[in-house]
């Protein structure tokens, strides 16, 4: 009798543990399955697997094809390496990850963002396509030795409505791609790209040509310090280069 009890210990205490480790690893592999962490204030929304748009609670983990509605409110994103994307209000788009590299379905709205070296990240649009290339650590790796750029964290700020996308370069390079050709903003350089095929609001030049370094500023869309009015393009609201 006594050996039975100590088999029918030995049988429950091996399956306690192994529920334990099973658990274990399932919260493991849930961990692994997030690229950051987003952060939201105010009136916002998440879509579900099933389609459904439901409130969405203060902090979330990054997964896959996350869709948000920001409505009345602002979101926050952090991402595993250190990069920021900041939405503000009345904006929706959908945010994918594979690895370092992130990208940004922008439906309308604002956003905002910081990215490391480390990351690549690209902001897509019906107008425009903007990309940020990885500069460590992945295909494009700067090459070192004498005359080598710096690796540097790239800002910018892409605002979308029905007239069109506005993308501001705030520090570093990014590409833009827009009916089928190439640009590239430098350091304070803006680019309109229009949703009727009219961009006469143009801050940026095709790759090289020798303007291409100039901080070509579009007049109404720019004002002084931090403050990006658009008065003209967005209506009366006006948009920090934080994205609120």
């Amino acid at each position: 009798m006594k050996k039975y009890k100590q088999i029918t210990f030995l049988a429950l205490y091996s399956a306690i543990l192994l529920g334990l480790i099973v658990a274990s690893h399932a919260s493991a592999q849930d961990s692994s399955l997030a690229f950051g962490e987003i952060k939201a204030s105010g009136n916002v929304q998440i879509q579900s697997s099933t389609g459904k748009w439901t409130a969405m609670q203060p902090v979330y983990p990054l997964l896959k094809n996350t869709k948000l509605r920001t409505n009345e409110g602002i979101v926050l994103i952090t991402t595993k390496e250190g990069s920021r994307i900041d939405i503000s209000r009345d904006s929706e788009l959908t945010i994918d990850a594979t690895g370092a590299s992130y990208s940004v379905n922008l439906v309308k709205g604002t956003i905002t963002f910081n990215m490391v070296p480390s990351v690549s990240f690209a902001v897509i649009t019906p107008e425009a396509t903007i990309s940020v290339v990885q500069q460590v650590g992945g295909y494009y790796t700067l090459v070192a030795g004498p005359g080598a750029s710096n690796p540097v964290t790239i800002q910018g700020m892409v605002f979308r409505n029905d007239k069109g996308t506005f993308i501001r370069d705030i520090s570093g390079r990014m590409n833009i791609t827009h009916v089928s050709k190439t640009l590239v903003l430098n350091t304070g350089e803006t680019f309109f790209a229009a949703a009727d095929g009219n961009d006469k609001a143009v801050g940026a030049l095709p790759t090289g040509s020798s303007n291409l370094t100039k901080g070509l500023i579009v007049g109404a869309f720019f004002t002084t310090g931090t403050i990006i009015s658009f008065e003209a393009f967005r209506g009366t609201d006006v948009a920090s280069r934080d994205g609120f």
